[in-house]
């Protein structure tokens, strides 16, 4: 196992007072033996004691940054490392030449200065964490290449969010899950940010509250939308996918009402492909359309007409209505359909 170093090379540091000794020992045969792997790190356990705290342990870890490739970190911990060491000098001297990935967890301040020269980040993420807000002009992070932007339970209310999405024009995936975002207007923003690489939106139960000024974001390239139990009064959200309606190829839904995806359905005449879970609840909405005509009109004409691919989950009561869909589907030309539970 110790001629193989990327079996080394994923360190996560999770110690108590009981067990230092044995997690510093542990954490330098990684260092030893994973050669010069690049190096995922995970620092999230935090005990903050004040006799004996193992900086050491941190230190040596910073000794390789050169070397990080992906780092997971607790904000609370990461600033009292800072605080109490020498890890801020050892990062800026020896730089974040590697580093892809950046995952903060947890509420507090964190020191984005130290990762200014992080120029290869790709991925950003924020679980159950604030740090998003605290962000600085003076910070000059390397936002220019950042790739995916992933927000898990944050709660933030900030005049700088939409400062930072104008920072993003490489972004091309954006994951909101379980959150609130309130936006405080700028003088400095225009109402309209855009997003020109953009092309995949992952929303859960996310919310985005804009006042006083009504922010729009505007994403070309979209074409790949996920969402799940999403509340159709919220406006941000709802302007991406209406001004990127012509863009957008594939639609998965889960946990939507009927009211949304008649909406939906009623701007994206794009969309190529769709899935959706929870079937039974869509069925007058989705499938039953699919069928009977309306208005005189076949409505396999003015639903989702560039529909080629259809995938639902869900047991149907309206089972003898399959086959029906079945041959809609195939006089469309469509190249794949399923259904499962």
């Amino acid at each position: 196992m110790r001629s193989l170093p990327k079996l080394w090379s994923k360190i996560e540091v999770d110690w108590s007072p009981s067990n230092i000794e044995t997690v510093a020992l542990r954490v330098q045969e990684c260092l030893k033996f994973s050669g010069t792997a690049p190096l995922s790190i995970s620092i999230l356990d935090f005990l903050k004691i004040k006799k004996n705290f193992p900086y050491t342990i941190y230190t040596d870890i910073a000794d390789h940054t050169d070397r990080w490739i992906s780092l997971t970190v607790n904000a609370e911990l990461f600033c009292f490392l800072v605080q109490g060491s020498s890890l801020e000098d050892i990062i800026i001297q020896r730089g974040l030449a590697q580093l892809r990935e950046l995952v903060v967890h947890n509420w507090g301040e964190f020191p984005f200065h130290i990762f200014r020269n992080a120029t290869a980040l790709e991925d950003i993420g924020f679980v159950e964490s604030n740090a998003l807000a605290d962000i600085h002009d003076s910070d000059h992070l390397p936002w220019t290449k950042v790739k995916r932007l992933n927000l898990q339970h944050c709660d933030l209310m900030s005049d700088r969010i939409p400062l930072i999405i104008s920072a993003l024009p490489s972004l091309e995936v954006l994951t909101l899950e379980n959150g609130d975002f309130y936006m405080f207007g700028s003088s400095h923003v225009p109402s309209v940010l855009t997003l020109p690489s953009l092309h995949t939106l992952k929303v859960q139960s996310f919310f985005v509250s804009e006042f006083p000024g009504n922010w729009t974001i505007c994403a070309p390239s979209l074409m790949n939308i996920q969402i799940s139990d999403y509340i159709r009064e919220e406006h941000v959200i709802w302007s991406m996918i209406n001004t990127s309606a012509s863009s957008i190829k594939q639609l998965h839904l889960d946990s939507c009402s009927e009211d949304f995806f008649i909406e939906v359905a009623d701007i994206l005449h794009s969309v190529e492909e769709l899935s959706f879970v929870d079937a039974d609840s869509l069925w007058d909405a989705v499938l039953l359309p699919l069928i009977w005509k309306s208005d005189g009109l076949s409505a396999t004409e003015n639903l989702l007409p560039s529909l080629q691919q259809l995938k639902f989950r869900g047991d149907l009561e309206e089972e003898e209505f399959m086959p029906s869909l079945i041959a809609v589907m195939h006089s469309r030309g469509a190249v794949n359909f399923s259904s499962y539970r």
